[in-house]
């Protein structure tokens, strides 16, 4: 009930990070994640926690890794 993520070393290669790194918290068990594209192609990911509430992450910039 955590989601984890890779991320790619450089914007469409094939090369991903070594390690898995948590979103951190939990998420509810009987949900899933949704990841949606912004008009300018940055990456975001909503998820609802363990309490219910509704959480988010964003990439600072397309192709970025944060």
């Amino acid at each position: 009930n955590q989601l984890y993520y890779k991320t790619q070393t450089t914007a469409g290669s094939s090369t991903w990070s070594s390690s898995w790194t948590s979103l951190g918290s939990g998420i509810k068990a009987d949900t899933s994640p949704a990841v949606a594209r912004n008009s300018d192609g940055r990456l975001q990911v909503f998820v609802v926690g363990t309490n219910n509430q509704l959480y988010y992450k964003w990439q600072t910039a397309p192709g970025n890794s944060s």
